[in-house]
């Protein structure tokens, strides 16, 4: 978690990927997910095959959050 904490500086999203054979990933997401919810990371979960192309459910989430890191990106900070 320290690493991936290091590693968030330089992200402005996250895409998490939990094949469906993945049976470990339950027990990582909700520490992976409280630390960008933290940082303020957008991030998605994609639940095809990382072998095979994007199914369409994930291709929709990944525009989506790339929607949201757009805005994000266009707030004013300051």
């Amino acid at each position: 978690m320290h690493k991936l904490d290091d590693l968030l500086d330089a992200a402005q999203a996250v895409v998490l990927s939990q094949p469906p054979d993945d049976a470990s990933f339950g027990w990582d997401y909700p520490r992976v997910r409280e630390l960008l919810a933290r940082r303020a990371t957008p991030h998605t979960v994609l639940t095809g095959d990382p072998a095979f192309d994007a199914t369409a459910a994930d291709r929709e989430r990944i525009r989506a959050l790339l929607s949201d890191a757009h805005v994000r990106r266009e707030v004013p900070r300051g």
